[in-house]
């Protein structure tokens, strides 16, 4: 028993290790993390990110790669200065100096890589933590000279705000100067502007001062002031209140000619119109690794002479199981879409539309709203193979999606709005959607969905006017299920720093509610082909500002489909889902 009696504290000591494991970071160690993104933004999946020691000893101390949003993660370094070099495939290496690890904290460093052909210059990213850097603007409003002695880079909890903006102004126009009312407030014939500007107030806090103005069918005007709080990295809270007024059925902008009588209590203006008043919350948090939660609530009071307050709840969940495996659940009524979005510089994305939707109908307003619920599951396959499966409802709360119909009749030609029922417009479907990285900079994407929807139904055994059918559409019209087919191709040229995206989409009849139109970002609603052109425009530095310009181009439905021609006893009648449009303009991002 004596020989046992003295190996016996060895066997706790073995069995105590294997079931109680040191923690990853030794005591008194600390940990460097950040992200890899590419000079657009753009999270950059296996960067390898090398840390060297500053000393004599020289070598590499830890290597990691980035995960799929650019994340990396270096533990259990022991306090010191070194040294970090990132490097990935087609883009340029990097390293940044004297990197101060203290311990038992998190140093935050993250790392903009430029392409390796960039034609635009060769220097160091101003976002990225290099010596003999000023850091103009930080979120407790001081100056960081970096290559002061004693000066620290990068140390703190990867919560603070840096200040910046971004404008984006576009025009769009359809051919032969018709105006059609097919989604409210989308500019089809005017001018979209949209602006964010960020401003640091506290080492957790910032103000986003955002707004938006349309001319053109339905012009518009809104502005939001949002207070956006971060206590820690995952964790984020925003308070907004915005007000805004909406001018129905005018094709000419009287704010803008007259802002002297605007200002003032003009009544033609201040009768003319809608008000909106805002009121937003919305919080997000990474509960553990693989659960993250997102929930909030929006009030708009509308004043369209009565008055309706419109609460609209939003909650989203996506849960990790396991490596390549995302479920992903969500409850919204706030649509995204290209011409009321902006992605601000650091990845956040400012959605200027409210979640009430407001049309004037044969000269009553209608005021509606959309409530969107899905769930999906996606699989990575591989490396560069997705595949996503999700189930969705969209339940309409008042009227639903404004439409034009053309009547024509010889060479007279009548354009009439109108607007289907809530029962008629809401839609439950299914979307399954197989995407694959080409090569490095070409993504493609095949998207099936089979949704309901309501399309029109001629009457049996008889030819009508086109008055009957005009003044009677809605009770011609039947639900049923659409097979959609939809392909898309995202290139990038790393030189030129260009973007282009291609859309094509087919489905047989011609359904007059869109289908899946919270899936739909580029308001390509009908079946036809649609072209994005993205362009990158080098900026000098101005007044301590960086920043880029970008052209942007949209080519939508340019050969006119998806229109339901139904003939009549004295000519015809069109009904217009989504005309051609074209849409250019130009994007500030300032930093």
């Amino acid at each position: 028993m004596k020989p046992f009696t003295r190996i016996l504290p060895l066997i706790i000591l073995l069995i105590g290790a294997a079931l109680f494991p040191p923690a990853a970071d030794a005591r008194g160690n600390g940990v460097l993390s950040g992200t890899v993104v590419s000079a657009e933004g753009r999270g950059l999946v296996g960067a390898v990110v090398a840390l060297f020691r500053q000393d004599d000893q020289g070598g590499i101390i830890s290597l990691t790669r980035s995960d799929e949003s650019g994340k990396y993660s270096l533990r259990d370094i022991a306090p010191g200065s070194y040294s970090i070099r990132a490097s990935r495939l087609g883009y340029q290496v990097l390293t940044s100096s004297r990197v101060a690890i203290s311990s038992d904290r998190t140093t935050t460093v993250n790392l903009v890589l430029q392409e390796l052909l960039d034609f635009v210059s060769a220097r160091n990213d101003p976002r990225n933590w290099d010596l003999k850097t000023v850091m103009r603007s930080t979120s407790d409003r001081r100056l960081i000279f970096r290559d002061l002695p004693g000066t620290t880079v990068g140390e703190g909890d990867g919560a603070s705000f840096s200040r910046f903006g971004t404008v984006n102004v576009a025009s769009s126009s359809i051919p032969g100067g018709d105006n059609y009312a097919v989604y409210p407030n989308f500019g089809d014939s005017g001018i979209v502007s949209n602006f964010a500007y960020a401003e640091p107030v506290s080492l957790h806090g910032r103000m986003i001062f955002s707004g938006q103005f349309t001319s053109g069918y339905d012009s518009l005007w809104r502005a939001r002031n949002t207070f956006h709080y971060r206590p820690h990295p995952g964790r984020d809270y925003k308070f907004s209140v915005g007000y805004g007024r909406l001018n129905l059925n005018r094709l000419s902008v009287a704010p803008t000619a007259r802002p002297a009588e605007f200002f003032s209590e003009d009544p033609a203006v201040r009768d003319s119109g809608v008000e909106t008043l805002a009121i937003g919350f919305e919080s997000s948090n990474e509960i553990f690794n693989t659960l993250a939660v997102a929930y909030g609530l929006d009030l708009s009071r509308i004043n369209y002479g009565p008055i309706r307050n419109i609460w609209s709840p939003y909650f989203q969940v996506m849960y990790t199981p396991s490596y390549g495996w995302l479920v992903r659940t969500m409850m919204t009524s706030r649509r995204t879409s290209a011409n009321s979005a902006l992605e601000l510089p650091d990845g956040d994305v400012i959605n200027l539309v409210e979640p009430a939707s407001i049309s004037k109908i044969n000269e009553q307003t209608q005021i509606s709203q959309v409530r969107h619920s899905e769930v999906a599951v996606a699989r990575k396959l591989d490396e560069d193979t997705t595949v996503e499966i999700s189930v969705y409802r969209d339940r309409v709360d008042g009227p639903g999606t404004p439409f034009v119909m053309t009547i024509q009749s010889g060479s007279q030609k009548d354009l009439r709005a109108a607007q289907l029922r809530g029962d008629q417009d809401g839609q439950q479907g299914l979307r399954v959607e197989f995407a694959r990285m080409l090569v490095d900079t070409v993504r493609s994407s095949v998207t099936y969905n089979y949704s309901s929807a309501s399309g029109f139904a001629a009457p049996e055994g008889k030819t009508v006017s086109s008055d009957y059918v005009s003044n009677h559409l809605l009770d011609l019209l039947q639900r049923s299920y659409y097979h959609t087919l939809t392909g898309q191709l995202e290139a990038k040229i790393p030189k030129t720093r260009t973007q282009l995206q291609a859309t094509v989409r087919w489905y047989p009849g011609s359904p007059i509610s869109p289908i899946d139109p919270f899936a739909d970002r580029l308001d390509a609603f009908t079946k036809g082909m649609s072209f994005s052109f993205r362009q990158s425009i080098p900026m000098p530095e101005f007044m301590g500002y960086t920043g880029h310009w970008q052209a942007l181009v949209d080519i939508r439905n340019p050969f006119d489909q998806g229109k339901n021609f139904i003939p009549t006893s004295d000519g015809s009648l069109t009904l217009t889902r989504n005309p051609r449009t074209l849409r250019f303009g130009l994007n500030l991002n300032f930093f």
